[in-house]
């Protein structure tokens, strides 16, 4: 996706903001839905098999700034 070169941040830069959404994915294979996704372990992972386009929806209940 574009041409900006991929950036390793620290990880304490970062908040985990998951638990303030509700989440909702496009559809997911079996063993590979929402919990890999949310997982820090990079070896985890989202894979779909529905029609295209994949995606992942996220619903908060009040304004939050990512």
């Amino acid at each position: 996706m574009g041409n900006s070169p991929e950036v390793d941040a620290p990880k304490e830069n970062y908040e985990d903001l998951s638990y303030l959404g509700r989440w909702r994915l496009s559809s997911y294979k079996e063993d590979y839905g929402l919990a890999n996704l949310l997982d820090p372990d990079t070896d985890k992972y989202w894979q779909s098999d529905g029609e295209f386009p994949h995606y992942d929806e996220i619903q908060f209940s009040k304004l939050v700034q990512i």
